[in-house]
């Protein structure tokens, strides 16, 4: 299962992260974070990668405030199905 988590570099997007990797068997699912900051995006990941054992975490540094810059067609490469 893959679970897009977005503004999960912090605040109620990381702690959210966190709940999915506590209540589900971390190793059936990929969590794909995004955030806008790859930086903070990174120790986020990082933290839970501490945390819990033998998770799939994909990150993607993306500002969705304007959809229009999104590339989907390069996200959908880099994470699978897009809607």
């Amino acid at each position: 299962m893959k679970v897009l988590v977005t503004g999960a570099s912090s605040g109620i997007g990381y702690e959210f992260c966190d709940e999915i990797l506590k209540n589900y068997n971390a190793g059936d699912i990929t969590l794909v974070m995004v955030s806008k900051d790859k930086e903070k995006l990174k120790k986020a990941s990082d933290k839970l990668m501490k945390k819990y054992i033998n998770v799939n975490i994909v990150i993607e540094a993306v500002n969705l405030i304007n959809i229009k810059d999104v590339k989907l067609k390069d996200l959908r490469k880099k994470i699978g199905y897009v809607p």
